[in-house]
Formats: C-alpha cells, structure tokens, sequence
C-alpha cells in the first residue's frame, strides 16, 4: 500500500475512523476500471478486441485510448456471445453481468483463446485462473475513484502518477445531509472529471477508504437484500437468475415489460438507472440486448439498506404493476 502520510499527531483524519482490516493488493489498482482494460491492451500488446454492445461506452473509449480496434458482439438470453466465425488473436472481454455470471465467465474462458473478464459489476467475484480480470470498487462501495486488475499471468506494475481523490468526495457527503436530489449533479461532474482523466494509480485516499470497509458484512446484506426481492418478485420476473453460493450481486435485475415502471419507481424515491444509454443506437430492436435495455430495473440491494428496505421496494413495484394490468 501506497504510504499514506508522513507526518505524527495533529488533528484527526478519516484514518482514525476504522481499523484497517481487509488485505488488499494494491500493485495493480488503478484510478478506474475503464483504466484498467486500457492498460491491459497497451501492456499486452493487443491491437483488437471483441466487445459486448450491451456495455458501457467508456469500454470503447478504453480500446480508442489504447489504440485498439474494436469489434462488437451481441449476447443471447443466457448472456452468451454471438460471435461467428474465428476470432483469431483478439481478446473477447465477458461482463459477470449484475454480479451472477461467474460460472458463465469459466466456460466463456475455456471456450476462446484469450479472454478478459469484466468484474466491475462482480466485485466479490474470484478471478479465473490465467485470465486478466478488471474490478471496480467503487460500484459497490462510496469511494472517489479506484479500479483493480488481477492479471492472469505476470503483467508489469503500474508507476505512473497517483491520483488526488479528496475533491471528489463532495456528492458522497452532500447526499447525506441534503439528500441524493440534491447531490445528483455533483455526482454526474464528478464522473464526467474521471472519465476525462488520464490513466493514474488508485489514489491515497481510496486506498485508505478501502481497507477500512466491513466487505464480509457487505456482501451478507446484499445476499439476503437479493432473497428478499427475489422471493416477493420472482413471479413478476421475466429474467430469473438464482444466485451461486459465492455470488454477491451488484442489484438485483428485474425485468418486466413497462415503459412507466422505471418513472414511477423514480417518483416514489426508488432509483432505476438504465444500463447502457447509448446501445439503442448500435443494436437492433430485437436483439435480446435491447431488450435488456429497454427492460431491466435495477433494483437496490446493496448494504445501506435493511429486509424492511426490501420490503418497501417490493410493494411498490407491486402496486405499479397491479395498477398497469
């Protein structure tokens, strides 16, 4: 771990607030997982790559800024590439969508030559053996920056500069004392400054922050968070995943066929965002992918909130549907 300060005594910093307790290699974490995929290509050499339209458009924006070639995938309804024909030498990236696809990631691995794995929705996700596998932290937990690699064989370690994190802690705090509304803007130019930065390693202060995060008590809560939904909304469910015994998902991903269901979840104060906004203009309407887009809910499990919390979300999306049918 990079040393965090130098000097002794003085007022308190966010140090004095927990024990640093979780062990954590921080040779390859980076300021962002988009980071992470571009210092992947450049070290690896890799001149292409095969990319999922469902995705996030700063995974592009990674294989531009590292100079590789991109080439485009569609996903069946199990989430499986479709891809013909030889993919030759370039790498195929696989997303452990919601945290669920873990399985799905070795076959996938064992199927193609080269494979990265994308576990930025997977953070508790084991790395597949031999495999180059990206994190992103901050999906799970309230951190400025961050992003790891577990490479699957040696991969040189970073020493390009470290990122300064503490003036992008405002919307995280804000959102406390006044509210998400509130706080939202901040949030969105905070991502914007990220995704405008330049490759850099994981900052001192996420790093600290980090350490310092109950992960076991983490994942337990949104286990249980996910029986809850899974249980009150299976039935309303188009997309069933059962968790594994090790999974520990992003959200819970509910997918139902309504154009109103995500606005009024918004109004009543449950947030939905939509994952990916941008394919619709890449795939056709009906492609699986699409429909996912267009479709799927994400609803919140993650370690904030309580059974009751589960309970709360269940009804609402109850009451929409049964004023819907």
């Amino acid at each position: 771990m990079a040393e965090i300060t130098s000097e002794i005594g003085g007022y308190l910093d966010i140090s004095a607030n927990a024990p640093l307790n979780n062990k954590i290699c921080y040779d390859y974490a980076l300021n962002a997982a988009r980071f992470c995929l571009e210092y992947i290509l450049v070290e690896r050499g890799y001149k292409s790559i095969w990319l999922p339209y469902y995705s996030c458009d700063s995974l592009t924006k990674a294989a531009s800024r590292a100079g590789a070639k991109v080439h485009y995938y569609n996903i069946d309804n199990n989430f499986f590439p479709l891809i013909e024909g030889d993919i030759q030498d370039s790498p195929i990236l696989f997303i452990n969508y919601y945290g669920l696809m873990t399985k799905t990631c070795k076959i996938i691995s064992q199927k193609y030559k080269t494979v990265i794995i994308d576990n930025a929705q997977a953070y508790y996700a084991l790395p597949v053996e031999g495999v180059d596998c990206i994190y992103s932290p901050r999906k799970f937990f309230a951190l400025p920056d961050g992003g790891l690699i577990n490479p699957g064989t040696p991969l040189k370690i970073p020493t390009m500069d470290i990122d300064v994190s503490y003036d992008r802690m405002e919307h995280m705090v804000k959102r406390i004392d006044c509210g998400a509304e509130n706080a939202y803007p901040i949030s969105v130019s905070n991502r914007d400054i990220i995704a405008a930065s330049n490759i850099k390693r994981m900052s001192k202060l996420t790093q600290l922050m980090l350490l310092q995060i109950n992960t076991q008590y983490a994942a337990n809560r949104r286990r249980e968070n996910y029986e809850v939904l899974q249980s009150e909304l299976s039935q309303f469910n188009a997309l069933n995943i059962p968790m594994a015994y090790n999974d520990v998902p992003l959200f819970y991903p509910f997918i139902y066929k309504s154009d109103i269901l995500r606005t009024k979840l918004n109004k009543a104060k449950i947030y939905t965002p939509t994952y990916w906004p941008g394919i619709e203009q890449l795939v056709d309407d009906t492609s699986f992918d699409m429909y996912l887009y267009k479709y799927m809910h994400p609803l919140v499990i993650d370690q904030r909130y309580s059974i009751e919390d589960m309970y709360r979300i269940s009804k609402a999306v109850k009451d929409i549907l049964s004023d819907e049918i």
